[in-house]
């Protein structure tokens, strides 16, 4: 098909491939080798894959060197994903940074810090290539100025966002007539310091606050209290032996948000929603999650043809932000901490208008 977006794949970890599948087809096989979930992709009776968008295909990717110890490692690699999509490999990011061969970049970098997303999008953004974030945007919110302030010195679009914020169960609760949202509770096992898990229990929170509101503003937050569970640390020492914090996400609109970062918890993600006109509660699953992703994808697609982010900087900004102030909070004993605090702190000016767009110029 004659052009079709270019789109480039640094990072070949779970989220890379994934999304790559709603940007381009695949080889079912090697996908699979590549530890492909296809278990998300296919997640319906009777079958039926989530399919790629039209105009779009994967032409590249590049993931750091592997260690010494796993050289013949074949799953979530470049050389896998590169047999999977039919695309090239790149030994530098660098020399996918040019508009002649990309049309858009996705950094599907699941850490849980996201410490090298500073580093890995400047060359596109300086390039003009616009660039897609995958969650957290940024390690801290004074790399996420960095990026934002990058994007629009170069006039180069950049997009940040979470999977919870369009799924399915957030769509559900638009026919339940809840009335107007109060207080959500999100719950998640994550603590707020590993970063990509924590935004994953924000973004729940938001969801279906942007879903059945539309527009919003995270005004501050507030650690309320936290401690150890009653599971053993041995027994799950990756979850910090049942360990639990909580947090209040105040709303410019006086909606409350409860982050339950309960680490115990036996189930993926929990949202509880009281509305003026009722109560919902939502479990959300890896599964249900392809409606999310294929939405996505197409807001990227978008993005790169208009060249305006789905998102307001702003909101992008507050993903980390939030958890920056979560952390200073519980630092702190439970002071309530604005995001303005945070945005002063690193010279972030909030409430500026984005960039034009190709249809405003």
């Amino acid at each position: 098909m004659a052009d079709r977006k270019r789109i480039g794949i640094l990072r070949a970890d779970n989220h890379g491939l994934i999304y790559g599948a709603a940007w381009d087809i695949y080889d079912r096989y090697e996908f699979h080798l590549a530890h492909g979930q296809l278990y998300i992709l296919e997640y319906t009776t009777p079958y039926m894959p989530v399919l790629p968008l039209r105009d779009t295909q994967v032409t590249g990717v590049w993931d750091y060197p592997l260690p010494e110890d796993q050289k013949d490692r074949v799953r979530l690699t470049a050389n896998q994903f590169a047999k999977a999509f039919h695309c090239k490999v790149y030994d530098d990011y660098h020399d996918m940074a040019d508009p002649a061969l990309f049309d858009g970049v996705f950094i599907a970098n699941c850490s849980f810090f996201a410490e090298d997303h500073l580093e890995l999008a400047m060359p596109f953004i300086k390039a003009g290539v616009p660039v897609f974030l995958d969650k957290p945007i940024a390690d801290n919110a004074k790399n996420c100025k960095e990026i934002l302030d990058a994007a629009r010195e170069y006039n180069t679009p950049v997009m940040g966002t979470s999977i919870l914020m369009y799924t399915d169960a957030n769509k559900e609760m638009l026919k339940e007539n809840l009335g107007d949202p109060r207080l959500i509770v999100s719950t998640f096992a994550s603590s707020i310091t590993r970063r990509n898990a924590s935004v994953h229990t924000l973004s729940a929170c938001l969801g279906p606050l942007m879903t059945l509101k539309g527009d919003y503003e995270i005004v501050s937050m507030q650690y309320i209290g936290g401690g150890k569970g009653l599971m053993p640390a041995e027994e799950k020492p990756e979850r910090d032996g049942g360990a639990w914090e909580v947090y209040r996400v105040r709303f410019k609109d006086d909606t409350v948000g409860i982050l339950n970062c309960n680490t115990h918890n036996c189930y993926e993600f929990r949202m509880d929603v009281y509305g003026t006109n009722g109560i919902s509660t939502k479990f959300v699953t890896e599964p249900t999650m392809r409606g999310a992703i294929a939405d996505i994808a197409g807001q990227f697609a978008k993005m790169i043809d208009t060249r305006v982010p789905p998102l307001h900087y702003d909101r992008i900004f507050e993903f980390v932000a939030a958890l920056d102030a979560c952390d200073l909070s519980r630092a702190e004993g439970g002071r309530e901490v604005s995001i303005k605090e945070i945005a002063d702190s690193v010279g972030y000016e909030l409430y500026r208008p984005m960039p034009a767009g190709k249809e405003e110029k």
